[in-house]
């Protein structure tokens, strides 16, 4: 089960940060600057969502 939790973070971390370039699409410092705070954002995000999901899937196992 961590191999999935582990696979999935691993996603999620990938997932905000394409993610993330394709919103800010950094072209100078300042933009590169924003694109590391919304990659931070985001990945909180995705990890909240699929903890949830994970949590929700092996709770009763």
């Amino acid at each position: 089960m961590e191999g999935i939790a582990i696979i999935a973070f691993v996603g999620s971390w990938l997932l905000a940060g394409t993610t993330a370039w394709n919103w800010v699409e950094p072209s100078s410092f300042g933009t590169a600057l924003i694109f590391l705070i919304v990659w931070a954002i985001l990945t909180k995000v995705f990890d909240l969502i699929i903890g949830g999901v994970l949590f929700m899937l092996f709770a009763n196992k």
